[in-house]
């Protein structure tokens, strides 16, 4: 089984499954993904079509982030009981597995149904799992529900800055957000692992 194989596998939770990202799953995404409340916080573009989120996935189902360096990008889609997409978490994990940088979409139709906390929750445990030491999340500060869901996951606020954004005309706040890894808090010499 490869390293990338480890870290990034099928998660599972109460009541949803996390499929590391696969061009097909843009059939399940696309039309969840066309709500433009879902880009109030974020500038990424509204896929324009099924062909050019397939294609968007199939890139990021191979886990390496554009650039040099090694970095990871590892993208999961969340699936409920149902077989429903609810959203997507993803992190942007270093080489040499120090800190990984997270984020989350869930679709406005599954919002306030707690997969937010329960996705993510999972995403954090696998990467302390495979040895992460620092989990960061940057939300934008009018983006309260996010907020809400970092600090029930044991996420703090560490600054605040001007985003680099530009959403909707404005450059707003943002609020980075970390979490150090349970073996760190109390000095333990948790090591990271370096991926192949």
């Amino acid at each position: 089984m490869s390293t990338l194989a480890v870290i990034f596998p099928v998660l599972r939770t109460t009541r949803l499954r996390l499929e590391p990202v696969r061009p097909e799953h843009a059939d399940l995404m696309f039309e969840g993904l066309q709500d433009p409340s879902l880009y109030r916080y974020q500038n990424d573009p509204i896929p324009a079509t099924r062909a050019a989120l397939r294609e968007r996935y199939a890139r990021l189902a191979s886990g390496r982030a554009p650039g040099p360096g090694g970095a990871l990008w590892l993208n999961w889609i969340s699936i409920d009981a149902d077989g429903a997409a609810t959203g997507y978490v993803q992190a942007t994990v270093d080489a040499a597995f120090a800190h990984a940088e997270i984020g989350y979409v869930i679709l406005a139709a599954q919002q306030r149904r707690g997969y937010a906390r329960e996705g993510v929750g999972a995403l954090v445990a696998q990467l302390f799992a495979c040895g992460a030491g620092v989990v960061r999340a940057t939300v934008d500060r009018r983006n309260v529900a996010s907020q809400r869901v970092l600090a029930r996951l044991g996420f703090t606020r560490v600054r605040s800055r001007r985003s680099d954004d530009v959403i909707g005309g404005m450059r707003g706040i943002d609020d980075d957000y970390e979490r150090i890894a349970p073996a760190r808090r109390g000095g333990g010499a948790a090591v990271p692992k370096t991926i192949a």
